[in-house]
């Protein structure tokens, strides 16, 4: 599900953190996860207004993985 990166514009976001990709038209089309480095189409992030595209800025995969670890250390946490 890697992103085709022919024929689009690469930029950077001012903080120089986010790597994202526009179209001709100048809409967001894809960006790098900042979890696993990889570019992945728009699609692939949750759905976040107030960032870049209107995305979160980790894949839903990275994000999962993220969510189960911390409930994960937190039942941990509550069990000892």
């Amino acid at each position: 599900m890697m992103l085709n990166t022919e024929g689009l514009e690469k930029k950077i976001n001012k903080q120089g953190k986010t790597v994202y990709f526009v179209d001709d038209t100048g809409a967001v089309v894809g960006k790098r996860c900042t979890g696993c480095e990889i570019d992945l189409p728009i699609e692939a992030y949750q759905v976040h207004k107030p960032y870049l595209g209107g995305r979160k800025s980790k894949c839903k995969r990275c994000t999962k993985l993220y969510e189960q670890n911390r409930k994960k250390k937190l039942k941990e946490k509550v069990e000892n």
